[in-house]
């Protein structure tokens, strides 16, 4: 399949792709499926660059910054982007991050705070964090950077995981749906939400997939890591 080399992964995205540690371990859905692949006497090497709290524009600088020639790419921001908050205009980047970076974010923080009542009377105005023309521009920008180091990289764009909010969860799928256009025929969307609503419906507890109301847990980033090895082993098969 692969004839012993490696599987170059290379894993761009937002806090569910940075993961998180529990029980002493850190975990997320891309190292998950590392191991899975493995598991599989199938080599890999996992280069993941996921980043907390941020968003397709900080995307864009990351890969930048980590140009890899990799044979898979894996995709997957939304949840910080289709957020709705008040001046969106007005945004400051946590990759790359500084100390006054950091102070900034606070102070603006408060202030988002302070105007969110004012917002909703119609004098501040209000918006997506990344509005929906900048969120395709620099997802695509993403992978056509990233295939300039390989012009036969395959493309996994996963959607965002569903919060416990329902307004949100409007927001992402609408996002989740630039993804699926950006897939088209050639690279590979994941349906995340489905993933995780189907896994709900079939007897899976809400808690156990989750840590809180955004993240995964250890178990719900296994899920997705799932969906991505039955996608990359029957893609990596039939070639």
């Amino acid at each position: 399949m692969t004839d012993n080399k490696k599987l170059e992964l290379l894993a761009i995205g937002d806090c569910n792709t940075a993961g998180a540690i529990e029980y002493g371990t850190h975990f997320n859905a891309p190292k998950q499926l590392c191991e899975k692949l493995q598991r599989q006497d199938i080599p890999c090497q996992l280069h993941n660059y996921g980043t907390t709290m941020s968003t397709c524009r900080e995307g864009l600088c990351m890969s930048d910054d980590h140009k890899q020639a990799a044979d898979w790419m894996l995709l997957n921001f939304g949840l910080v982007d289709a957020w709705m908050t008040s001046i969106p205009q007005v945004y400051i980047s946590y990759y790359p991050d500084n100390r006054l970076k950091k102070f900034a974010r606070k102070l603006l923080k408060s202030l988002k705070k302070r105007l969110r009542g004012a917002a909703q009377k119609g004098w501040v105005t209000s918006g997506f964090v990344i509005e929906p023309d900048e969120y395709k521009s620099s997802m695509r920008a993403i992978i056509d950077q990233q295939r300039q180091q390989n012009p036969n990289l395959k493309v996994l764009l996963w959607g965002s995981a569903p919060t416990d909010d329902e307004e949100r969860n409007g927001w992402l799928a609408r996002y989740d749906g630039y993804l699926r256009e950006l897939a088209g025929d050639g690279d590979f969307f994941l349906d995340t939400a489905n993933l995780i609503k189907t896994a709900i419906a079939d007897g899976a507890e809400r808690d156990e997939l989750y840590d809180d109301s955004v993240h995964l847990s250890a178990q719900g980033a296994s899920l997705v890591a799932n969906a991505m090895l039955d996608i990359i082993v029957n893609s990596e098969r039939s070639n």
